[in-house]
């Protein structure tokens, strides 16, 4: 019976442990997703000034658009991570960053004569970007949930450093 019981309890902990990893696996691949996403933009951005500098004011607003938003997610995501969880305002703000961007994306494209995002492929890209700015702010928030202050303000720090878009005018 006893070894019956420690079998079971490595086992369980086992699976608990993996479970970890693989959502800590997660996490890492969201985060890195979402960093490429931001470069990409901002690189998109200073392609159009450079290669197409009669639509950049044409397009200018929807890159501060999808800036913004994302940046709004960032300040929701710094703000659950103080408090320990994520609220509405992650979901709110991730659905208006995924929105914005796809809409950005299709105009960078256009502009610079690429294919266009549209369609099933815009759909999913939305999701993607959606759930996964939703999954990087649930387990922030959750890793630092019991973390003093102090850490807890170095995790958003960090974030933000990774992730902060820039203006406009900043690129």
């Amino acid at each position: 019976m006893v070894e019956y019981l420690r079998r079971t309890t490595f086992a369980v902990a086992l699976s608990i442990g993996g479970f970890g990893l693989a959502f800590a696996a997660d996490l890492t691949k969201a985060t890195t997703e979402a960093e490429g996403r931001k470069r990409a933009a901002e690189n998109g951005a200073r392609a159009i000034r450079a290669k197409a500098p009669q639509q950049a004011e044409q397009v200018r607003a929807l890159y501060e658009d999808a800036a913004s938003a994302h940046n709004a997610w960032l300040d929701a995501t710094k703000a659950a991570i103080d408090k320990g969880e994520a609220d509405a305002a992650v979901t709110d703000t991730a659905t208006k960053a995924a929105s914005s961007l796809v809409r950005w994306v299709a105009a960078r494209n256009q502009a610079l004569g690429e294919g266009v995002l549209a369609g099933k492929i815009a759909e999913r890209v939305e999701a993607d970007t959606r759930q996964g700015l939703i999954d990087i702010s649930a387990e922030l928030a959750r890793k630092q949930r019991r973390a003093e202050a102090n850490k807890k303000a170095q995790a958003a720090a960090d974030l933000s450093g990774r992730l902060q878009w820039k203006r406009w005018s900043e690129l």
